[in-house]
């Protein structure tokens, strides 16, 4: 269970790193949309390596 939880806070601090600084939304949706969408492309990010 241990390691579950440290190998998921750990991709979870890996992805808020590459967050930017600041994302614009005008909307919640557009908001939910922008944060699925780093985590999709880290997710293909990583098994691309």
């Amino acid at each position: 269970v241990k390691f579950i939880r440290k190998r998921i806070e750990s991709a979870f601090s890996v992805i808020t790193q590459r967050f930017p600084a600041h994302i614009h939304a005008v909307t919640s949706h557009g908001f939910e949309l922008k944060v699925f969408l780093f985590i999709l492309a880290y997710g293909i990010e990583k098994t691309m390596l």
